[in-house]
């Protein structure tokens, strides 16, 4: 497992070659532990403990952007107060849950190696169970905001939420390594199972399931669009929280600088794997991933192509 300071994310991140970067960064401690190697144990427990900490967040902070949103298209009604109690609930959870990470942590400083993989296993599944709950109350957000206020925005809500991330991202990593790097890292912060391949013009990461909507599609039962839009790949029945994927990864990018991130694969059945793809040039991309979102291959706008194939680090 290669961890590694990333300048441009001003953080550390996980630089593995292609066939081990999925692993999980939990069974690398656990694999470091049986090893006896406490200091590569204790390193790879800070940086996974960053990892799941960095999703949960994100998903708490995506529920407040919808809820925000919500107040200003429908106001602040019953439902709406419901809602944003359940909101601070879930802070209140996911503090409750990271306590239950210092324990896993102190067992490794005092070299405790069977109470180590005890009080990580725990920690684990309570921390998994706190994402769970976040990604759930996301979709139950958005599901409310189509219902009381239209498909229409909950698109908005994402291109609010995803285009200063993706300007960022863009910005920081462009190129393929440093995005399936990043993405990966998603993967692994969600719990997700995931697998990678490589192709001649591109990279396979097949998630089964994806750690977020895939596993949602899996515990519960979703809200879909009821129409076709570019943001649902033009297809009606996409479940809303998957919707995301199509415009942080897919649309927003391409507007910003002409092709995008990755494609994504959703599955046909919730329990289908999803299948995101990383081209490795953007000539590579097939005309009709452009075409399911409505947009065009424009050359002209194609901006850090060169950056996209290969990219210095740049500080943030």
């Amino acid at each position: 497992m290669k961890i590694e300071r990333s300048e441009a994310l001003g953080r550390d991140i996980r630089r593995d070659e292609v066939g081990a970067i999925t692993e999980s960064s939990w069974d690398g401690v656990r694999r470091a532990l049986d090893e006896g190697k406490l200091d590569d144990a204790l390193a790879r427990f800070e940086y996974g403990y960053s990892e799941a900490t960095m999703m949960q967040d994100s998903a708490i902070a995506f529920v407040d952007n919808a809820l925000v949103h919500l107040a200003k298209v429908a106001g602040e009604d019953a439902d709406y107060h419901k809602l944003r109690a359940g909101h601070v609930s879930l802070q209140r959870h996911r503090d409750q849950a990271r306590l239950l990470w210092e324990p896993a942590r102190a067992a490794i400083r005092e070299g405790n190696i069977p109470e180590a993989h005890t009080r990580l296993d725990v920690a684990c599944v309570e921390g998994k169970k706190m994402h769970d709950a976040a990604i759930s109350f996301v979709d139950d957000a958005l599901t409310h905001i189509a219902k009381v206020a239209g498909e229409d925005e909950v698109n908005t809500v994402l291109r609010t939420r995803y285009e200063p991330v993706i300007r960022k991202w863009i910005e920081a990593t462009p190129s393929v390594k440093e995005s399936i790097e990043r993405a990966v890292e998603y993967q692994r912060g969600h719990f997700g199972k995931t697998a990678i391949r490589e192709e001649n013009d591109r990279f396979v990461i097949t998630c089964d399931p994806c750690g977020s909507g895939g596993s949602l599609r899996r515990s519960k039962t979703v809200a879909t669009s009821e129409k076709a839009h570019d943001w649902t790949w033009n297809k009606a029945g996409v479940p809303l929280y998957c919707t995301h994927c199509t415009v942080m990864w897919e649309i927003l990018p391409m507007e910003i600088r002409g092709i995008p991130i990755r494609i994504n694969l959703p599955p046909k059945k919730d329990t289908d794997p999803c299948v995101h793809l990383y081209y490795k040039t953007p000539e590579a991309i097939p005309d009709e991933y452009f075409k399911r979102v409505s947009r065009t291959r424009d050359a002209a706008n194609a901006k850090h192509v060169e950056d996209f194939v290969k990219a210095p680090e740049k500080k943030q």
